[in-house]
This record gives C-alpha cells, structure tokens and sequence, in this order.
C-alpha cells in the first residue's frame, strides 16, 4: 500500500518571527491580530525569552518572540 500524504490544505506549520523587543513582540502581534488573524496563545516571559502568537486568515499559527538576553532587557516581575 502507497503511503497517501494529506490534502495541501491540513498541513499547516508553526512560522517563527523574531523581534528585537518585548514592545515590538506586542505591537507585531496587535497588528497582525487586527488585521488577520485570532489571539492563539497569551504572552510569557520566560526571563530569557519573551513570546506571544497568533492564527492567520490560512490557519498558520505565528509565534513571535525576542531574547531578553540579546538586547539586556530584563523580565517584567524584575522591573
């Protein structure tokens, strides 16, 4: 028996965008929401990571994300 791959359209991958800020990770994602798609998941600060995401109009879940580290921000609960 031939293995049968799904229609095009059930294939659906997480896309990764990378921003500078934990402001440009949380505009990046209003916009989009706005415009296109549907809150996916909430915000976490991970003290080294900072993330958020999305659904587009296709399905797409989106998540956007920035290194604390790299830019010498520090989390929200040590502000």
């Amino acid at each position: 028996m031939l293995f049968k791959y799904p229609e095009r359209s059930t294939l659906i991958g997480n896309i990764f965008r990378f921003c500078s800020s934990k402001k440009d990770v949380n505009r990046s994602v209003a916009k989009s929401i706005k415009a296109v798609g549907t809150a996916h998941k909430e915000r976490h600060d991970h003290r080294l990571m900072y993330t958020q995401g999305y659904k587009d109009s296709k399905g797409h879940i989106v998540e956007v994300l920035c290194s604390s580290a790299q830019n010498g921000e520090q989390s929200e609960d040590q502000n």
